[in-house]
C-alpha cells in the first residue's frame, strides 16, 4: 500500500450539485492531519468528544482517524441531534475538545447548564458559518472556552484554515502549514486584490486527486 493511494472515498452532500465520490489518499489525511497540529497542539490532559459521523469529512479526519494516529484520547456518541445526551456525555467523560457544525454546538449549549461544560476549552467549529450568538453563548459560560472557526470541504480532507488558539477572531482563519489559497474572479479566474470577495482556490498536499465519477468535470485551474 502506497502513501497516494486511497484511504476512504467520502461523498460530497450535493449541496451544490448532486453527490461525488471522493477518494481521499493516505497522505491527504496525514497530511490534513498534521497541518493541524501545526496549528492547534494538545496535551496529554485533554480530550475529544466526537460525535460527528465518519462518513462526514469532517467526522471522518477530525474526529476517527485523528485521535487513532496520534494517541490523542477521545470518547464518542453516536446522534449529533442529541443535545442533552451529549451534554450529559461531557459531564461523565469531561472533554476539553470538541468539534461540529455550529448548529449541533449550540444544540448542547441550549440543554446544558454551564456546571456540565466545565470541562470544555476549545469548541472547534466547521461546516457552516459560525454565528455571533455562539460566540456569545460560549463566553456566557464564564469558563474561559472559547470557539474555534475553521474551513473546509470533503475535497481537501477536509480543514483549509483555522482560527489559532489566542489569536483574535478573524473569520475562518488562517491556512494551515502547506495550504496555499488565491481568491479569484469568478468569471475570467483573475487574482482578486485583498479584500474582495470571489471563488477560493486551493493548493496543498491534503487536496485530492480527481473526483470517482469519469463524467464529473474537472474541478482543477491551473495557474
Amino acid at each position: 500500500c502506497s502513501g497516494d493511494d486511497p484511504a476512504v472515498i467520502l461523498f460530497t452532500s450535493g449541496s451544490e450539485n448532486r453527490p461525488k465520490g471522493v477518494p481521499l489518499t493516505h497522505h491527504n489525511i496525514l497530511l490534513n492531519i498534521r497541518g493541524a497540529l501545526k496549528a492547534f497542539s494538545f496535551s496529554h490532559r485533554d480530550i475529544l468528544y466526537g460525535f460527528l459521523p465518519p462518513f462526514h469529512s469532517f467526522g471522518f479526519t477530525v474526529s476517527s482517524i485523528a485521535p487513532a494516529v496520534t494517541g490523542l484520547l477521545a470518547c464518542h456518541h453516536p446522534n449529533p441531534t442529541e443535545g442533552r445526551r451529549l451534554a450529559r456525555g461531557i459531564a461523565k467523560w469531561k472533554p476539553t475538545l470538541l468539534c461540529g457544525t455550529p448548529t449541533f454546538i449550540k444544540g448542547i449549549l441550549r440543554a446544558a447548564p454551564p456546571k456540565q461544560l466545565a470541562s470544555m476549552r476549545y469548541f472547534i467549529a466547521g461546516a457552516e458559518k459560525a454565528p455571533d450568538d455562539l460566540f456569545d453563548a460560549v463566553d456566557r459560560l464564564g469558563t474561559g472556552a472559547c470557539v474555534l472557526e475553521g474551513y473546509g470541504i470533503t475535497e481537501c480532507s477536509p480543514i483549509l484554515t483555522l482560527n489559532r488558539p489566542g489569536d483574535p477572531r478573524g473569520g475562518v482563519g488562517l491556512p494551515l502549514d502547506g495550504v496555499e489559497l488565491c481568491i479569484v474572479n469568478i468569471d475570467s479566474r483573475e487574482p482578486l486584490p485583498p479584500g474582495q470577495q470571489g471563488l477560493v482556490l486551493a493548493r496543498g498536499p491534503n487536496v485530492f486527486n480527481g473526483y470517482l465519477e469519469a463524467d464529473v468535470a474537472s474541478p482543477f485551474h491551473e495557474r
